[in-house]
């Protein structure tokens, strides 16, 4: 084979290289979005849960589980991303030792390994603060879940009577005094 032939080869090798990283990076930023997506509907999905819960006294057990829910689906999509970032890298490991020997380590660092570590950082940061962000949020709908809401006085209502007892009142002539009527024949007013 000749240079020329071992060169065009490269070039094509590079050139496939070149899309490989740029259609990984490019599905890494898709899970990203993904996470970002997950976490803000949980995060509203939390808040209104909460503000039900205080406002509406929504069922405790309800809101609990409800949030369950989200925080398992945040699990699940945040363990996908990973996941997949992860078995990218084992990828990459076995293209640099079959397809890319040719490549440097220097040049391999820099034409692969770079622009998928930066794409994986911004998946990692994203995963941690939305995951901090929704565990704090599920915190603090299972308080509110669990612990017993203070019943607020409603302001239409009617202020509560004291009771008024009345009994029935024995045949009572003109000559029967009442000090000889018993306590339950008489008629008590607050």
């Amino acid at each position: 084979m000749s240079v020329a032939k071992v060169s065009a080869d490269n070039l094509k090798a590079l050139a496939d290289l070149r899309k490989a990283v740029t259609d990984e990076t490019g599905k890494i930023a898709d899970a990203v979005r993904q996470v970002v997506g997950a976490i803000a509907s949980a995060l509203a999905i939390g808040i209104g849960l909460i503000a039900a819960r205080v406002a509406a006294n929504a069922p405790g057990p309800l809101v609990l589980a409800v949030m369950v829910v989200v925080a398992a689906y945040i699990f699940v999509v945040i363990y996908s991303g990973h996941k997949f970032a992860a078995l990218q890298r084992g990828l990459r490991d076995m293209w640099r030792s079959q397809i890319y020997r040719f490549l440097s380590q220097d040049e391999y660092q820099k034409l692969v390994i770079q622009p998928s570590l930066d794409a994986e950082k911004i998946l990692t940061k994203v995963s941690w603060i939305g995951g901090i962000t929704v565990a704090a949020t599920f915190a603090v709908a299972a308080w509110v879940a669990l612990v017993p809401l203070a019943s607020s006085p409603d302001k239409n209502a009617m202020p509560e009577a004291a009771p008024v007892v009345i009994h029935a009142a024995p045949d009572v002539t003109p000559e029967t005094p009442q000090a000889e009527l018993a306590p339950e024949t008489q008629v008590q007013l607050p």
